[in-house]
């Protein structure tokens, strides 16, 4: 029984030997050469290639008209779901606008109130791109 169990135990440790000679560098050299050259051919493949960005004119297909054609009728909704109506008074379509919706080509809704609305509108100054805040007022129907 003990010569079986000092065997077992050997052999468990000639076993152990062979599974780690793939890891260890001393033992197998050559499998860590082919794992750095592998390594560096992978950063090869890796490297910035040069990408040439073509401009091209945008098209924004918009749900609504442009904000000059439409007349905003008011506000829809309760609490924190408001939502503005606007009229186009040559087609006579009811457009239903949520905050964050684009209302023309530079502009979009940013807030949404039960007596204003509020727009972003964006324009180009030079090469920056500027923001300016409009608010309109529906009951008088004055834009600021």
């Amino acid at each position: 029984m003990r010569k079986v169990f000092v065997l077992s135990f050997f052999l468990m440790f000639l076993m152990n030997l062979n599974t780690f000679a793939y890891i260890d560098p001393f033992l197998n050299p050559v499998k860590l050469r082919e794992i750095s050259e592998w390594k560096r051919k992978q950063l090869q493949k890796k490297k910035p290639e040069k990408v040439t960005v073509i401009e091209k004119p945008r098209v924004f297909r918009l749900k609504s008209p442009p904000l000059e054609k439409l007349i905003f009728e008011g506000v829809i909704g309760d609490g924190n779901s408001l939502k503005a109506v606007a009229v186009d008074p040559q087609t006579g379509k009811v457009y239903i606008f949520s905050s964050g919706d684009p209302v023309d080509v530079n502009a979009k809704i940013l807030k949404i109130e039960p007596a204003k609305l509020v727009l972003k509108i964006y324009k180009k100054v030079g090469k920056k791109l500027v923001s300016d805040i409009m608010e309109i007022n529906f009951n008088t129907g004055e834009v600021k």
